[in-house]
């Protein structure tokens, strides 16, 4: 038989295997979190930027952009289709009112207005025969009413000489009666005389004015084809600069076709677009702070669209004079627009991470060991270029993360190397 083995013995051999397998468990799970700890990303302290939530004020600001553009900019259209023969200016001159920049070829406005001028001096002769003709045709009518008074005088004289003879008994009443139809019959004829020369004069009068306004319709064509020749002597409209001509000589250009632009470089104004979420918060006469680079200056909104156009608010500022010297055309400025005041905000500094307004962003923040930093969901509200208001998910006296995180956003925390 075997020899049955003490249970103390047993005991023991118990404790030896188990005592086994709980150090091979042990050691099992300080591998996987010695792996697992080798696994967790990390990144060098050194190579963040840190900021704290503090408790302050913050004068909340819309930020958007805009392009820089001079307030006056003029194109200067060639009124004809033709061709450059000579350039004077080059991109970038100064250039005075009046100053010639361009010349175009005339000659076939010229050879349009010799004809207008030699069909002008055809038609005020014409005009001028025909003021003639009336007022003979005119005078011989007056003349014929002279003659008809005359004739009706003498025969009213007449009449009265046959009722004196008639009343003496040496004339007959044959004579009387022949007087007197011959008295009515002038008398007819000198009111028909005296009708038509009425209706002659209105009705030349009538024609004259016609002609007049024809002439005058004529003249002005003429002036409008003159003034068609002064605007192709293309001269600059004010004192400016030049920003765009068109340089080639012999080259053509159409009727109406831009030939130079210029544009007043000492004063400017920015064009920009606004999420019409904004509209209604801000209006004409808002203040804003412009950024280009880092210069700064200020202004003021000087129109705002009042309907969107593809969900954005067109607007313009208006710098003010002393920020004028750092604005080029053609720039891009940041606009932060004033939008008004929060008192006692929890706030963090601004940076790459407020990216679309007020809304709930992932932000890393600091843990209390200092070891590391945990990604947190932050509710965030209104900003300005300094500041951004906590609404809720950061308590002051604790530190963001300001560093670009990205290569991180799928992770729930990053462990700190000293």
């Amino acid at each position: 038989m075997d020899k049955q083995i003490p249970i103390k013995e047993q005991r023991k051999r118990k404790f030896i295997s188990f005592a086994k397998v709980a150090t091979v468990m042990a050691l099992i799970a300080g591998a996987i979190a010695g792996y697992a700890n080798l696994q967790r990303p990390s990144v060098k302290l050194n190579q963040l930027r840190f900021a704290t939530a503090d408790v302050g004020t913050i004068e909340s600001t819309i930020s958007t952009s805009g392009v820089v553009k001079p307030s006056i900019e003029e194109e200067i259209l060639s009124p004809i289709a033709t061709r450059i023969v000579e350039v004077y200016k080059t991109i970038g001159d100064s250039v005075e009112a009046g100053e010639a920049l361009m010349r175009l070829n005339l000659s076939q406005l010229d050879n349009e207005l010799q004809t207008l001028y030699e069909q002008r001096a055809s038609k005020l002769e014409t005009l001028r025969q025909e003021r003639i003709r009336n007022e003979n045709d005119l005078q011989n009518r007056e003349m014929d009413i002279e003659s008809k008074r005359l004739s009706l005088e003498q025969l009213r004289q007449d009449l009265r000489n046959e009722e004196f003879l008639d009343s003496l008994g040496s004339g007959t009443g044959e004579n009387v009666r022949r007087a007197q139809a011959s008295l009515r019959s002038a008398e007819v004829e000198l009111k028909k005389l005296e009708r038509d020369l009425i209706n002659q004069r209105d009705f030349q009068a009538a024609n004259m004015r016609i002609k007049q306004t024809e002439m005058e319709q004529f003249e002005r064509k003429i002036r409008e084809r003159e003034t068609v020749k002064r605007d192709a002597c293309i001269l600059s409209p004010r004192k400016a600069v030049l920003t765009r001509i068109k340089s080639k000589v012999g080259q053509t250009v159409g009727a109406n076709e831009e030939v130079a632009v210029i544009a007043d470089l000492s004063h400017f104004i920015i064009e920009g677009e606004l999420a019409d979420t904004y509209q209604g918060q801000i209006g004409v006469g808002a203040e804003v702070i412009i950024k280009l680079g880092k210069a700064t200056t200020t202004g003021h909104i000087v129109e705002l669209s009042p309907v969107s156009q593809g969900s954005k608010l067109p607007f313009v500022v208006n710098p003010d004079s002393k920020g004028t010297g750092i604005l080029k055309p053609g720039t891009r400025a940041e606009i932060h627009i004033k939008a008004g005041v929060i008192t006692d905000a929890v706030r963090i500094p601004n940076g790459i991470y407020y990216t679309s307004g007020p809304g709930t962003y992932e932000l890393f923040v600091l843990t209390a060991d200092g070891n590391e930093v945990e990604k947190r969901l932050v509710n965030l509200g209104k900003a300005n270029y300094d500041y951004v208001e906590v609404i809720k998910g950061i308590e002051p006296g604790e530190q963001i993360v300001l560093s670009d995180m990205s290569r991180f956003k799928n992770k729930r925390s990053v462990k700190l190397e000293k």
